[in-house]
């Protein structure tokens, strides 16, 4: 059997990315492998480092406080947006409830990275996390007690508001 023109071609360099890739996770304590991060900080080629950006950094800290409060998702979309807070990507004007959710997820607030690589379509972790990636801006402990408790899911609003009491008994 023979392979079309290219094919064998295009196999190697998969493969030879996938070892470059490897390097750098291997060596991913000393060097950072991408210059992508957290909307938080940003990489300065200057400095050759990740650098906090506090303005945003802050945003992150009060959505952790507000969550440790027991105030939802949307409640906290609600008053970023409110406070006209910065959002953590420059191409997004407005929070929304999901960008709370990814920030209150995210491990690298208190310095973590989870390498990840594609198996089909699916992106799967790739080894076990690097701690001390990305400069903290929280510790675990912080992390942690602001994550609702095992099993239970994120809030999507906060407290008993009359419209809320009434939602299962509303019809269209």
């Amino acid at each position: 059997m023979t392979l079309a023109r290219g094919h064998g071609e295009s196999a190697r360099k998969s493969e030879l990315s996938k070892a470059t890739w490897r390097i750098k996770r291997a060596k991913a304590e000393e060097r950072p492998i991408t210059s992508v991060c957290p909307g938080w900080m940003h990489w300065s080629k200057e400095n050759g480092r990740f650098e906090i950006i506090e303005e945003r950094a802050a945003v992150v800290r009060d959505i952790f406080n507000w969550a440790k409060e027991g105030k939802g998702k949307n409640w906290i979309a609600r008053r970023l947006n409110e406070q006209k807070r910065p959002t953590l990507k420059d191409s997004s004007k407005f929070w929304q409830p999901s960008s709370v959710y990814l920030v209150l997820t995210k491990k690298a607030v208190f310095g973590e990275f989870q390498p990840h690589t594609k198996v089909g379509n699916i992106r799967t972790p790739d080894g076990p996390p690097i701690q001390n990636y990305y400069p903290a801006i929280m510790s675990k402990a912080e992390f942690y007690a602001s994550q609702p408790p095992r099993g239970k899911k994120f809030k999507s609003a906060s407290g008993s508001s009359p419209a809320s009491l009434l939602t299962p008994f509303s019809k269209c």
